[in-house]
């Protein structure tokens, strides 16, 4: 995503490209731009031909950010989406457990981290929940006594005005966990809990890196901020 320039009297330039998890456009940014560049933050996803454009880049002027690297050997701040997603949903359990079903709402080919799916199986099929993914919402989609783990905003939104639109009270009638936080969680009907890395200790992580270049390796835990929906 981000790429940034070298510094002048203590000023540091930042020039912002946006790749969508495509590959095609992501080896084009790269390949246009490759040592045009002091040091290079790049979140890298899931695609055979990611790491072989990052190899364009020297290791030294790396940081590869917000999801796991796909290249070994540079410096990283990172968070997983296993076993630490696995470990955020057993943490709400009992609250998921107050409703007859759990469902993912995770839509496909639109780059999100497949460790999601495996992450909400593996707590669903340990906890003996009755669980189903769905790739997005559809009128009938929000029934009683159904709780939602969800990844876009935009489903999140829609989950919501199906749930008033039909009566239902969130953390009643529908419960809903949204995936990665926004301020806007803190308030949308009283609250919407989150499964959530801590961006602000990420986004700390990499400053320090830009600023002072010490190498690092390290994944951000991830957390769960319960609030009134569910």
């Amino acid at each position: 995503h981000e790429i940034i320039s070298g510094s002048d009297a203590g000023q540091i330039g930042v020039d912002l490209y946006f790749h969508h998890c495509n590959p095609d456009v992501f080896r084009a940014v790269i390949k246009e731009h490759a040592g045009l560049y002091d040091l290079y933050v790049v979140t890298p996803f899931c695609h055979p031909s990611v790491s072989r454009s990052l190899n364009a880049i020297p290791k030294h002027r790396l940081l590869q950010v917000a999801r796991p690297p796909v290249l070994g050997g540079t410096a990283y701040v990172s968070q997983r989406f296993d076993e630490e997603v696995t470990n955020a949903l057993l943490q709400i359990k009992e609250r998921i457990g107050k409703y007859d079903s759990f469902k993912l709402i995770f839509p496909e080919k639109r780059g999100h981290p497949e460790e999601i799916k495996d992450a909400f199986v593996d707590f669903c099929s340990t906890g003996g929940i009755s669980c189903t993914i769905e790739p997005g919402i559809e009128k009938d989609t929000v029934q009683n006594g159904t709780a939602f783990f969800v990844i876009t905003d935009n489903d999140l939104i829609e989950i919501v005005k199906q749930t008033e639109a039909k009566g239902f009270r969130i953390g009643n009638e529908v419960g809903i966990v949204s995936y990665n936080e926004t301020p806007m969680k803190e308030i949308i009907r009283n609250g919407i809990t989150v499964v959530s890395t801590d961006f602000k200790q990420m986004g700390k992580e990499i400053r320090q890196f830009i600023e002072t270049r010490k190498f690092i390796q390290k994944n951000i835990p991830t957390k769960v901020i319960v609030r009134n929906s569910l």
